[in-house]
């Protein structure tokens, strides 16, 4: 009797100890990724510390608001469109078909996505400048006409439609794929023409992933900073990211009521299409339960080819030229000129990795950055993961739900909020953070946790329990189970999320880019700032050299899929 009342006991003790526990992890949530979201919605309505109205009249009031918000909506919709019509055609031919050269579409159809949506801007903005490949092709035509314009709305919606396609394509060819095989012959057989098979039987079955690739991509649209700045701002065209850090780059602290307030018409906009979705459609779990069939459905017979090498060359034309020119610029002596013997040289990328002190200093940071916020990623994330995926307590739920705030607020309401927030956390408290390096790690806490904990998770899930049970039997500790055959099962999920995280880091710009100061530079900021300049060459080689970084860092996160590591089988040697 005394064992069993002892040991119930100290079940108790462990129960209240574990709920205090993750209490207080999800206090410390609470006060690092929803008290800054909350201290936006406060600085809104406060004038010369006192409730008000004003900032919310000063901005509706604004011609200059209704301007941005307008091309905002817009330039997302125009270009979520594209993207969809876009995306969903090649997840058609990849899913459907049996188009060739499979491998290097899904390769060239991603590329736009894992390098930085300014990178991509840059390479446009030099491949269609005068004197660029564009316009020496377009000399070729007959009249010689001029290369397209890319400053203006032309260019901000086509090089959003680029940037914002790849995840529709992912996410459509998945979903086709899961469409069952056997419900499309069976219409077919009994006579039903191709359109109505795909109205009544596809349509339905896809139509949440339809809905969820266009919120995705209008999401991804609105949100993104690197583009209009570069090709929206020199041409006067304002969208509410460039204007909020307009606003607060050129008369700072003073507008933080009215940015506050530009900020939740933001978030504002970002809302009805992830609310439509939940209300409209539920997902499936009809399809999500079928396995991918990658079999083709549709042969293309002679078209096979060359529709096969149109895909590519269309690709390879979008992603992989404009990048090759703008790096082919950061080899030149002189602009304007061809790349040629007489006009070669490396001293563009010399002086960006060795010479300039900021451009260093903005690769160090990057660096360092990244790396620390992928450890503290790691650690942080698993271990939610691992709570997650136990589900004993509603507490790792909670939390998630917590740290998933911050990463579906647009990129530059985060940095406002990280600037009102950590300027002064709490009464007669100032941490010194804002204008420093720290600031940057915190905000890249907040953003990219989430995306580890979902990775780790993944992991996590579909790891066997009976295997640490097995070694628990054979009398080895928890720790050397984790250690021997834990760890080394979940580590291949673990690392690709990892590199998702520093890649995610080393080519932001939306976040850093209102909080960045001297001295805590990173490469989105110190690009942005040779374009700005007129550098171009500097812009390019830097540029340059973070698109061949995140091309070898993609390769890297697909290495640990295509090893698995040995598992631990039989008895476990302690």
């Amino acid at each position: 009797m005394y064992s069993a009342a002892h040991t119930t006991h100290r079940t108790k003790r462990g129960l209240k100890t574990n709920t205090l526990l993750w209490g207080a992890l999800a206090l410390a949530a609470g006060f690092v990724f929803i008290l800054p979201v909350l201290r936006l919605v406060q600085t809104s309505f406060i004038a010369e510390g006192q409730f008000s109205l004003e900032a919310y009249g000063n901005v509706l009031a604004r011609p200059a608001t209704w301007r941005a918000v307008g091309n905002s909506l817009f330039i997302g919709i125009t270009s979520t469109l594209g993207a969809f019509t876009l995306g969903t055609a090649l997840a058609w031919l990849a899913a459907y078909t049996d188009i060739m050269f499979a491998g290097a579409i899904r390769f060239l159809a991603f590329l736009p996505y894992i390098l930085p949506s300014y990178s991509m801007a840059l390479a446009w903005r030099l491949f269609c400048a005068p004197g660029g490949a564009a316009a020496a092709v377009f000399a070729l035509l007959p009249g010689s006409p001029a290369p397209p314009n890319i400053y203006g709305y032309g260019g901000i919606i086509f090089l959003h439609i680029l940037t914002s396609f790849p995840p529709v394509f992912l996410l459509m060819a998945s979903a086709l794929r899961r469409v069952p095989r056997d419900m499309e012959w069976a219409a077919r057989t009994a006579g039903v023409k191709s359109f109505r098979v795909f109205w009544h039987i596809n349509l339905p079955l896809i139509a949440p992933a339809c809905m969820g690739a266009a919120t995705l991509g209008f999401l991804s649209i609105i949100d993104n900073f690197g583009i209009p700045a570069i090709l929206g701002i020199p041409a006067g065209i304002p969208v509410l990211p460039t204007y909020i850090y307009e606003q607060i780059a050129g008369l700072g602290s003073a507008v933080f009521p009215q940015a506050a307030v530009l900020s939740l018409l933001l978030i504002a906009m970002s809302l009805p299409g992830p609310l439509l979705q939940k209300l409209l459609f539920r997902p499936s779990t009809d399809i999500e339960a079928v396995l991918p069939d990658t079999s083709p459905r549709v042969f293309l017979g002679k078209l096979r080819l060359p529709v096969s090498l149109c895909a590519v060359g269309l690709l390879f034309f979008l992603s992989v030229i404009p990048v090759c020119f703008m790096a082919g610029t950061a080899l030149k002596q002189a602009m304007g000129l061809p790349l040629s013997a007489d006009n070669f040289t490396l001293k563009n990328f010399s002086f960006v990795l060795l010479e300039n002190l900021k451009s260093r200093r903005a690769i160090f940071n990057s660096a360092w950055l990244a790396a620390a916020c992928a450890l503290l990623c790691v650690a942080a994330g698993t271990a939610l993961a691992v709570s997650l995926a136990k589900r004993k307590s509603p507490w790792p739920r909670i939390v998630e739900t917590m740290i998933q705030i911050p990463y579906s607020v647009p990129g530059i309401v985060l940095s406002l909020c990280m600037i009102l927030f950590w300027m002064q956390p709490l009464p007669g408290f100032f941490p010194g953070v804002y204008g420093s390096s720290k600031i940057l790690l915190i905000v890249y806490l907040t953003r990219f946790l989430v995306v580890q904990t979902k990775a780790s998770y993944s992991a996590v899930a579909g790891f066997d329990r009976g295997l640490e049970e097995a070694a628990q039997a054979s009398g080895a500790s928890a720790l050397t189970g984790w250690i021997k055959i834990i760890l080394p099962l979940l580590l291949p999920g673990i690392l690709s999320g990892a590199i998702m995280v520093c890649t995610g880091v080393l080519t932001e710009l939306t976040l850093s880019s209102l909080l960045w100061s001297a001295g805590s530079e990173t490469i989105g900021a110190a690009i942005l700032n040779f374009e700005q300049a007129g550098a171009l060459k500097y812009s390019s080689a830097l540029s340059s050299v973070v698109c061949l970084a995140v091309i070898l860092l993609f390769f890297l996160s697909q290495l640990p899929g295509r090893y698995k590591l040995k598992s631990y089988t039989g008895d476990v040697r302690i």
